[in-house]
């Protein structure tokens, strides 16, 4: 299995909508949970350094193993 992390680079490869993007699609929801997070009040991430580190993390590993097994580029 090879892995290409620029296939926007490959104009034979197959594109897919944008909204059917599994990495799109998780960073929407990242998004969102920040922008709820900060919306009720910012005091959780003061009082919860680590637990923000941690899914700071998590959200890096999830976009990386997303990137890994998508193999269509968006139009």
């Amino acid at each position: 299995m090879s892995v290409n992390i620029f296939p926007q680079l490959e104009p034979e490869m197959d594109k897919k909508p944008a909204i059917k993007s599994k990495t799109i699609w998780a960073n929407m929801a990242v998004i969102a949970v920040g922008v709820l997070t900060y919306l009720q009040g910012h005091e959780l991430i003061i009082e919860n350094p680590t637990v923000v580190s941690i899914l700071a993390v998590a959200v890096g590993v999830g976009n990386v193993i997303l990137r890994l097994i998508t193999d269509k580029a968006v139009k």
